[in-house]
This record gives structure tokens, sequence and C-alpha cells, in this order.
């Protein structure tokens, strides 16, 4: 089925899932497994409240989304072409309030990923099982004299999961 089963209902099957409680800067992993009988086409919408990167199987698919705000907010289309077996969809959200750079939006951290029937029930934030988990190997430092360019990042290797 295309992408039109969810367009005319005007809002999608998918709600955004927080995750965290923490306030910004913070960054969160999100994690799904999808068993599948058979091979499978399927069409995803991604979008992460301030940036994410999404993964399929390990491998980094997407990133963003876009520069928008909150009445405009973007989001990818992801077309997963995945074998029968065990896939783990996963996400990795940060975002940084303050800390932000000026012409970045944020509205609340989060993560929304909407698939199209029949795979919605099995695979949207908010009804599928996702996990999520804060992730502490990510410190954000003020750049001094950058103005207006957001935090710099440091990423400690050992202690990410």
């Amino acid at each position: 089925m295309t992408s039109e089963w969810w367009q005319p209902e005007g809002r999608w099957h998918a709600h955004w899932i927080r995750g965290s409680v923490k306030y910004p800067p913070v960054v969160t992993l999100f994690h799904l497994v999808v068993t599948l009988d058979a091979p499978a086409h399927i069409p995803l919408k991604v979008s992460g409240d301030e940036r994410f990167e999404f993964y399929v199987n390990g491998t980094c698919v997407v990133r963003g989304p876009d520069r928008g705000d909150g009445s405009m907010w973007h989001y990818h289309t992801v077309n997963l072409d995945l074998a029968a077996g065990t896939h783990h969809l996963a996400a990795l959200v940060w975002s940084l309030g303050d800390d932000a750079a000026f012409a970045q939006m944020g509205k609340a951290h989060g993560l929304i990923v909407a698939a199209d029937a029949p795979w919605a029930a099995r695979i949207d934030t908010g009804h599928a099982a996702w996990q999520s988990a804060v992730i502490d190997s990510y410190t954000f430092v003020s750049p001094k004299q950058a103005w207006g360019t957001g935090s710099n990042v440091i990423f400690n290797a050992n202690r990410h999961p």
C-alpha cells in the first residue's frame, strides 16, 4: 500500500515518543526489534526533535530533520527493503535546548516513525514497543567565541553502550 493510506486522514497513526524526562541537553537512543516472516518493502516517515540519526541493522540510513520550525516541521521518507528475519531499527535523537545553534528550532525532545499500512501497528512510535535510554557518552560545552553556533559536542567512547 502506498503513502496515500495516511494522507487523507490528515493525521498520522504514529505519535511522538519522548523517551526521557531529562531536560536538554540530552541524547536518547530509541530501539525497536522487528521480525519478518517474509521479505518486505516498508516505507517509513521519520523525524526527530531537535536532530536525529536513523539506523537500520546498525547502518545509518538518514539524518535530519531539515531546518524548520514548529509550524513547518520536516520529516524524511525511508524505503526499507528487508529480508525475512530479525531487524533492528534505532534512532539517536538529541536536543540541546538553550545550547542549540540559533538556527536550530525545537519543541520537545522526541522521535516519530510512521509506517504505511499494514506495518503501522508493528512499527509506529506510540504504538509499537520502542525502547529508549538516555545516552550519557555525549557532553556539550560552550563554543565560547563562536556566538550563536551552538554547543560543541564531546563524545566519550568509553561511556558509549
